[in-house]
């Protein structure tokens, strides 16, 4: 078990070496109570409209301060004793479906001027005041066009509410109105709830940090934004199990900076701590999550990968594949590459779509180097483009 201390602690140049990996965030902001995280498959953080659960449509989160004390802090009372090769995601009870579910945490903190319409804890900072005003806000926007007798429905969604307090019955009340006005429609439902919640009552969203279940009762602490607009995004980080300590004599630096001149002969700059922050090595493997492109002046593959995102082979004098990745979690083309003349090394999964030249497409050697992969290869004629 390696002791863990932040990193700006540990380097020595922390401006010249300024690496630092979601463990440092998480010490800088667990007790800060307007900070949430939110786990993505996708560097990207937005509304999810085809939500396929029974909620409001939203940008769902965690409470960080809550986070950190129920599904972290409770496992691993001293955080100085947490094992170095740990995600913060394997913390969280539900983090998606499928492999790169929750690879990307986003912290942000709720905006100052979104406070007052935020509920930040639906059991306790929602009380009868709030219930009279949004009723009444409904009342004089809906019921004259109101298929149903206005009074007798209120009536009839409190009484079949999970719990009987304020709270409860308001989102009963509007989630029972939504599915009316879009003729029952549950998808279609789950959208109105949001436009009930946000534009006619003015919620920038709420939060269930007493973990009473009741945005959903399988998750019962989390919270749900109705608009990146009420948030301020500190930052988005790439969730993988990663040494604490990377100072520029470590592989990772070492490997990073290879990247980076790979990158620059070809006009592409990219920084160096961002790409430090992308290498991964584990048993001795080293896998790295952002795409690679191997074009004019490169003629080879400088590291042997065993996982990358996409990489692009177009326009290089390479004469070999060798070090191709193993596994590519994006896309991968090779086309325009007068040198290869066969495919001598492919990748054993590819989860995007296949670009090669079609002069491969007849050469018995480099269709056995592609295998099983060959049917989702598409073929570029590499004369026109």
């Amino acid at each position: 078990m390696k002791r863990y201390i932040p990193l700006k602690e540990l380097r020595s140049h922390p401006d010249k070496n300024p690496y630092i990996s979601v463990w440092d965030y998480a010490v800088e902001y667990m007790n800060d109570p307007d900070v949430y995280i939110s786990f993505t498959s996708i560097d990207k953080i937005g509304i999810n409209p085809r939500s396929k659960y029974s909620t409001p449509v939203g940008i769902y989160c965690y409470p960080f301060e809550e986070f950190m004390e129920r599904y972290v802090i409770k496992k691993v009372p001293n955080l100085d004793s947490i094992e170095y090769k740990k995600s913060l995601r394997d913390f969280a009870p539900f983090v998606g479906e499928g492999h790169d579910a929750g690879k990307y945490v986003t912290f942000f903190k709720l905006k100052s001027s979104a406070k007052n319409s935020f509920v930040k804890d639906m059991f306790t900072g929602y009380s009868n005041r709030n219930f009279s005003r949004d009723i009444s806000i409904l009342k004089k926007k809906y019921e004259d066009d109101f298929p149903y007798e206005w009074e007798s429905f209120i009536e009839q969604s409190m009484s079949s509410a999970k719990e009987k307090n304020p709270i409860m019955f308001m989102w009963n009340i509007t989630r029972e109105l939504a599915n009316i006005l879009v003729n029952h429609n549950t998808r279609g439902g789950a959208t109105k709830w949001t436009l009930v919640l946000n534009k006619d009552l003015g919620y920038s969203g709420f939060g269930d940090e007493s973990a009473r279940g009741y945005i959903h009762p399988s998750e019962p602490m989390q919270a749900v934004f109705f608009g990146t607009r009420y948030f301020n995004v500190i930052t988005r980080i790439l969730d993988v199990p990663t040494k604490f300590i990377v100072d520029q004599n470590s592989e990772e630096f070492k490997i990073a900076k290879t990247i980076q001149e790979l990158l620059k002969k070809q006009g592409i700059y990219e920084n160096l701590p961002d790409l430090v922050k992308e290498v991964v090595i584990k048993n001795n493997k080293i896998y790295f999550f952002k795409p690679l492109k191997i074009g004019r002046n490169i003629d080879k593959i400088p590291i042997q990968f065993e996982a990358t995102g996409s990489i692009d082979v177009s326009y290089s004098p390479i004469k070999t594949l060798k070090n191709m990745p193993n596994e590519i979690s994006g896309l991968l083309t090779i086309k325009h590459c007068n040198n290869l003349k066969h495919i001598d090394y492919f990748p054993k999964k590819v989860s995007g779509s296949i670009t090669l030249s079609d002069k491969y497409k007849d050469d018995p050697k480099s269709i056995k180097t592609i295998g099983k992969l060959i049917n989702d290869v598409y073929w570029n004629d590499d004369r026109y483009w």
